[in-house]
């Protein structure tokens, strides 16, 4: 049994995330546990030693070291197969990147570009980076609004407009956190209006097909309040409401990408601290600071809570039949890249450490799991030079949110965890 015991020690943790060949293993495990349990017993109680039950008992230690030779083999398939899976989706970040990148460049005129000869590296820089992506958005913004001018311009389409605008509006508004079905319903309305069915409002019947701007002013006007809606949910009994919001359009992007791309491109040219961009600032210093501040806190957790996001429990709810691998169209790998860009830049006054603080209390849970030893040294490298350098910089008056932060490292430091948001829909939620 001593030998037994020590065996069990080398088996791969088990976890939820094993193979159902792992599990099988894990099953037989237990069984000749038990078996060699009752051996060992039988073979105590025995005045004699018994040959036959020490010849089995010897069979169960040799059938152990087996299974173990099974679990580990079994174990680096699965850690094999999980290195894929990050690279092939760091192939596919990078691509975007570029992508974006080269979407920026283009935009330059002949006469502005400079050749680069091949053989030399340029390297680019966090705030140059920064700087084109917000380039990229903000151009996109403006794209978004001049593409339904007519719509808001003819007198002749001022009652389709008011239609559109309450079409597109209400399934934003009246989603709630109060029960599933108030997520539900919106996001059943918003699919089918997105998908051009025929939907009616105040007697007006409204399709995406009557003019050619409204698929386009439907996702500008959803996207605008989505924004508004959260910058709204400033009390910390609010931040339910969050979660429910991103539930929502998480869901929607996914059925309408060019729908994510607008509101990313509202989002970061208005708040570039999110992107993050210092270039142009996300407070207006001649307006209410501590007001603005407000707004960026709700909406930075609203941003946090659509990355870490997970799709399936919705989708289980609507299809309890089928199978879904529930993918967020902007899921934790934004984090990422938003908390490396917050650190490797040098930090602004009460928008970075707020942004940072949020990120990490809402998504980081999830960082964590996905990132590991790579998350935990991020968070040592702010712990030991960001988090000093916005002390310093920082006014006695403005100290709440760098504590908040300080007391947030701390805890991970002590304990190597981040807990998950109390306010997260669980998959509790969704069985109402």
């Amino acid at each position: 049994m001593q030998a037994l015991t020590l065996r069990m020690t080398s088996l791969p943790i088990e976890s939820p995330t094993s193979s159902d060949n792992l599990r099988e293993i894990y099953r037989r495990y237990k069984l000749l546990y038990q078996k060699a349990g009752s051996l060992a017993s039988a073979l105590a109680s025995e005045s004699a030693p018994n040959s036959s039950v020490a010849s089995d008992l010897e069979k169960c230690v040799t059938e152990t070291k087996s299974l173990i030779l099974l679990a580990q083999s079994e174990q680096n398939k699965l850690l094999e197969e999980a290195d894929k899976r990050r690279r092939d989706e760091q192939l596919a970040v990078e691509s975007e990147l570029e992508a974006i990148k080269q979407a920026t460049l283009d935009t330059v005129t002949p006469v502005e570009a400079v050749p680069v000869p091949k053989e030399e590296v340029v390297t680019v820089s966090a705030n140059e980076r920064a700087q084109r992506l917000y380039e990229f958005y903000a151009q996109k913004a403006k794209s978004a609004k001049a593409s339904f001018v007519q719509l808001e311009s003819d007198p002749a389409l001022k009652s389709l407009k008011s239609a559109v605008l309450f079409a597109s509006s209400n399934p934003v508004v009246t989603c709630s956190a109060n029960s599933a079905m108030e997520i539900i319903e919106p996001y059943r309305k918003a699919f089918l209006l997105l998908r051009g069915a025929e939907v009616e409002t105040n007697s007006i019947r409204v399709r995406l097909s009557h003019h050619p701007d409204i698929v386009h002013y439907v996702r500008y006007n959803m996207a605008k309040k989505f924004i508004d809606l959260a910058c709204m949910q400033t009390e910390e009994k609010n931040e339910i409401k969050l979660f429910a919001l991103a539930t929502l359009i998480t869901e929607m992007w996914s059925a309408d990408p060019t729908f994510g791309e607008t509101f990313l491109a509202l989002l970061f040219s208005e708040f570039p601290v999110l992107l993050p961009y210092y270039g142009k600032a996300s407070l207006k210093l001649e307006g209410n600071v501590e007001l603005q501040l407000k707004r960026l806190g709700a909406l930075s957790k609203f941003y946090a809570a659509i990355m870490q996001t997970d799709r399936t429990f919705l989708l289980k709810r609507l299809f309890p039949t089928k199978t879904f691998d529930g993918v967020n169209p902007h899921g934790v790998q934004a984090g990422w890249e938003l908390l490396s860009g917050l650190v490797n830049q040098e930090p602004q006054l009460g928008t970075t450490v707020l942004v940072m603080r949020n990120v990490l209390s809402v998504a980081g849970w999830l960082l964590h799991r996905t990132y590991q030893k790579q998350f935990s040294k991020l968070l040592a490298h702010v712990s030991r030079y960001v988090l000093p350098k916005i002390r310093s910089t920082t006014p006695k008056e403005l100290q709440g949110p760098v504590e908040r932060l300080a007391e947030l490292l701390d805890v991970f430091h002590r304990t190597q965890t981040v807990a998950v948001p109390e306010n997260r829909l669980s998959e509790e939620f969704w069985s109402y």
